[in-house]
């Protein structure tokens, strides 16, 4: 019988998100899809292609058998404002799990995966920070955009209401929070908290890698246009001769060897305290209710590049 997943990893994105549903799917107790990202809860989000059919969403989760947790790693659902009630009243007793960075951190990483992704067309964070209020009214959006929010870069760092939601909707016992400073420091030390958020045994032989690292195609953007916004067309031909997991596979295989890291460029100085300036009462207002300092997110000292 089809159901829905009751293990939800609903963001930030670019907060360590990838790693930790890597982790989770080593674990006996979870069964994690091979994909992550459906985007099909948060109707609210507006996107460029339909929206994924719940018989589409559900066959990923065909497989789960016996493990306690099916898991939905969607990093958006956070922001949106609708995601949480849908995925209540789709999984009424699920369990919520949300990853957090410096926002001004984010923000830079977030712009950074859209331009390796061939998603934002403004060569510069500044240029593109300076489009937001035309982009949340459909106007200078890349002609290959996928969701509107998604360039909302301030917006999408304001956590604050956004965890305020999931508290109040799933109550604050079934919501877990993990800082990616802590995270980065100890990612053992947080994946057990995780298990024991869970209640699940502790799984001692899980493979700690680093995932997502800021990355660049060498073919450019017609390798970033291939790797993560591949025409339709490409899985309608592939799809009678492969399965979904093979095609999927193929496609990491395709990334990893037309991918290469890169460094990071600093941020402006001037630009981040225009952030810092966007984030520093909401930073104040997310520190109250995790009860927890992060201010320390508002100083320039704690620039992470």
């Amino acid at each position: 019988m089809k159901r829905y997943p009751n293990l939800f990893l609903v963001g930030a994105p670019k907060c360590g998100t990838t790693s930790m549903a890597d982790y989770l799917r080593q674990h006996p107790d979870i069964f994690v899809p091979i994909q992550k990202e459906f985007w099909f809860f948060g109707k609210d989000i507006i996107k460029r292609n339909p929206s994924m059919s719940v018989e589409k969403y559900l066959s990923y989760f065909s497989d789960w058998k016996e493990e306690k947790f099916g898991l939905d790693a969607s990093p958006l659902m956070l922001m949106s404002k609708e995601a949480a009630l849908e995925i209540k009243k789709s999984s009424n007793h699920a369990k919520i799990l949300i990853m957090l960075r410096n926002p001004i951190d984010m923000v830079h990483s977030w712009y950074d995966e859209k331009v390796y992704a061939g998603s934002e067309d403004q060569k510069t964070l500044e240029n593109a920070l300076a489009l937001e209020s035309a982009r949340k009214n459909l106007k200078k959006l890349p002609k290959n955009y996928n969701a509107v929010q998604t360039y909302l870069y301030t917006e999408i760092g304001k956590y604050h209401k956004q965890v305020e939601r999931y508290f109040n909707i799933f109550g604050r016992e079934n919501v877990h929070v993990i800082i990616f400073d802590d995270f980065r420091g100890s990612p053992i030390k947080e994946y057990e908290k995780v298990e024991e958020f869970l209640s699940i045994d502790h799984f001692e032989s899980i493979k700690i890698t680093k995932s997502n690292a800021n990355k660049r195609s060498i073919l450019g953007k017609f390798g970033a246009y291939l790797n993560n916004s591949p025409p339709h067309w490409m899985g309608a031909i592939s799809q009678p001769f492969m399965s979904r997991e093979a095609r999927w596979k193929l496609r990491q295989f395709a990334i990893k060897f037309t991918t290469v890291k890169v460094v990071r460029k600093r941020m402006n100085i001037e630009t981040r305290q225009y952030l810092i300036g966007e984030f520093k009462k909401d930073v104040e207002n997310l520190g109250k209710i995790l009860g927890r300092d992060l201010s320390h997110w508002c100083d320039d000292s704690s620039a992470r590049d």
